[in-house]
Formats: C-alpha cells, structure tokens, sequence
C-alpha cells in the first residue's frame, strides 16, 4: 500500500507544471518499486495512466533520467507496451519539433 502511493505522489510530483529535473531524477530512483505492482489489477489503471503521461510530458524526454525511465517502462509489463506506443502515436501530430528529434 505504501510503494503504490508513494510512485503516484512521485509521478504527480513530476508531472505538474511547476515539476523540476530532480522530481524526474526521484521517480527514476524509485523505479525497481515498479516490480511490486500487479499491472494486471485494475487498481493498478491510475498508475498506469500516471506512466503513460510520462511519455508526453516535456521534464521527461528533455533529460536523461527521464528518458531512462521512459526506456525502463517497456520492460515492467509486457502488455503495457502496446499502451505506451498508443500514448506515443496518438501524440505524434502534436508534438514540437525539437520534440521529435
């Protein structure tokens, strides 16, 4: 109870308008607790959505903590991968430039 809600204080932390790099660089140290949630659960979906804002998020691909974390993700569960490049496609027409480089 306490890892699932310290990763979605973390995530919320870093995905917030005002998130710094260190927010970014706690939540990739936090990233091993990933492997005690059952992604399989549906309580896990607030999570997942959390890790899925991740990939759209600015703080997270302009560094490289947050580009580990994001390469990280594809390993947790094999079926949220097919989530993660939904995220990613969907976002293709919006995204900046410098963003797709």
């Amino acid at each position: 109870e306490l890892v699932p809600e310290t990763l979605s204080f973390l995530l919320l932390k870093s995905l917030d308008e005002t998130s710094l790099v260190n927010d970014v660089k706690r939540v990739f140290k936090f990233r091993k607790a990933l492997a005690i949630i059952d992604f399989s659960d549906e309580r896990s979906l607030s999570i997942q959505d959390l890790l899925l804002r991740c990939y759209v998020h600015p703080i997270f691909l302009q560094n490289s903590e947050g580009i580990r974390f994001l390469i990280y993700l594809f390993g947790i569960f094999p079926p949220f991968i097919d989530l993660i490049h939904q995220t990613i496609k969907a976002q293709l027409p919006f995204c900046d430039k410098s963003n797709l480089e």
